[in-house]
């Protein structure tokens, strides 16, 4: 039976031929085309390439014979023996010396055109764009200084050398040198406390719907819609959160921090029938915080909750709340510190630093987490068509809050105790790290 031209017997694909060189070479597989061999195989090439057959005659004497049909059967691309071995560099090696190894790149991993040059200009023009750019603009920047660089040779720079290239800013408060100042002195004086006998609160305006989400889709789907009457005035609701640090003897929870979650709001009465109450049902509407209602809810609500909370744990307790006006304009906290001194035990007003919210626990952390809390409550089809509805979301942020694991309030409140130590060694600054580290480090 005839067989094809193309096809190589069994016995050929085992390795190369030995016509002329008596070393058999039986590596297995047979490398690809053109790919670079291993020291030793480049030993035992030279070896055959220089046990060939010389031609004579004519123009080209000194010329090796066959020289195709070995690289043929050693499966490397043509030419490879000319470009690739230096024969006489091989044969005439001492035996400790290895100058076939292929040496590897002092720059392994990183593109061949982002040398130290275009690498430290890479680096320079980032940071005078305040890391805010596109590859495509920062290929153009940097071919006005004579450097020929594609935006996907950056683009696989800055993955090889894990930058983030998915980092999202924050805003933090403007601060000035008397803002550093009493932020330090506030930290400082704080830097100690186990903060068992002080409590941090704080307001926070909680809306019926977040306006920007993340969804994870199928392909082909887009993501879902979120219809609203108008984008700038979302229903929204207030409330006022005070929290403590729980307490633990041994692994029972014997106080768990949580005193009380307020929504800012007045009792109606329905004078007639609608849609939304019968005649004669009280319900809550939301007001705008000022002095008088927060010194009515602290004195009557609020304090007499807290010195119950502690009694019989702490001698005096410490409340903590920042300098908006209503807390105290008008005299409301000299209100407010006068009523909580007749309380037993006595509850102290302190006013943390202005533009510091990193003091409160609330806005710290709390509010952030307990906001996640509250969103997952609020997800899925059955709950869209009550999205918009107050009262829904009142009872949410209460049933949020009621099942807040106190394990991670307690970490919450050993990570303030790390930002008190951060705030000093930053001078009062509030652009330091905030990854949560040991206070040791």
């Amino acid at each position: 039976m005839a067989r094809s031209k193309g096809r190589t017997s069994a016995k050929k694909r085992a390795g190369p031929s030995t016509r002329g060189c008596e070393l058999v070479w039986l590596k297995q597989p047979r490398i690809h085309r053109g790919s670079h061999l291993t020291e030793t195989e480049k030993w035992q090439l030279a070896l055959c390439y220089a046990l060939l057959p010389v031609c004579m005659a004519g123009m080209n004497i000194g010329k090796k014979i066959g020289v195709s049909k070995l690289e043929l059967s050693w499966n490397v691309a043509r030419g490879y023996i000319s470009q690739h071995l230096d024969i006489a560099k091989l044969l005439g090696a001492k035996p400790d010396e290895k100058p076939a190894e292929r040496k590897e790149r002092c720059d392994k991993g990183v593109p061949r055109k982002m040398t130290p040059e275009v690498q430290a200009a890479f680096a320079a023009q980032a940071k005078e764009w305040n890391f805010n750019f596109t590859f495509e603009e920062m290929e153009a920047e940097l071919a006005k200084h004579d450097i020929e660089i594609s935006d996907s040779t950056l683009l696989r720079f800055t993955h090889e050398q894990n930058w983030n290239t998915t980092a999202r800013t924050r805003t933090v408060p403007l601060l000035t040198d008397k803002h550093r100042t009493a932020r330090v002195e506030f930290a400082r004086s704080y830097l100690d406390d186990d903060w068992l006998a002080h409590v941090d609160l704080d307001e926070k305006w909680w809306y019926t719907i977040a306006l920007h989400r993340t969804h994870k889709v199928p392909p082909g789907q887009a993501a879902p819609l979120t219809p609203v009457q108008h984008k700038s005035h979302v229903p929204k609701t207030m409330f006022l959160t005070a929290i403590g640090r729980p307490r633990f003897d041994g692994d029972e929870c014997t106080f768990d921090g949580k005193l009380g979650c307020w929504r800012i709001s007045e009792m109606k009465t329905a004078k007639k029938n609608s849609k939304y109450h019968a005649a004669g049902d009280e319900y809550e509407v939301d007001v705008t915080m000022n002095a008088e209602r927060y010194v009515k809810l602290m004195t009557e609500e609020v304090l007499p909750a807290i010195s119950k909370a502690y009694r019989g744990l702490a001698r005096k307790v410490t409340v903590q709340h920042d300098g908006a006006p209503p807390h105290v304009g008008k005299g409301a906290e000299a209100d407010i510190d006068k009523a909580g001194k007749k309380l037993k035990p006595p509850v102290q007003i302190v006013r943390q630093p202005s533009q510091s919210p990193d003091t409160n626990i609330c806005d710290l952390s709390f509010f952030r987490a307990l906001a996640s809390c509250v969103a997952k409550r609020r997800r899925g089809l059955e709950k869209q068509r009550l999205q918009f509805n107050l009262e829904q979301l009142a009872a949410d942020v209460r049933a949020a809050y009621d099942e807040y694991s106190v394990e991670k309030i307690e970490q919450m409140w050993a990570y303030k105790s790390i930002i008190m130590q951060k705030i000093i060694d930053a001078d009062g600054g509030n652009w330091y790290d905030r990854r949560k580290r040991s206070r040791d480090e």
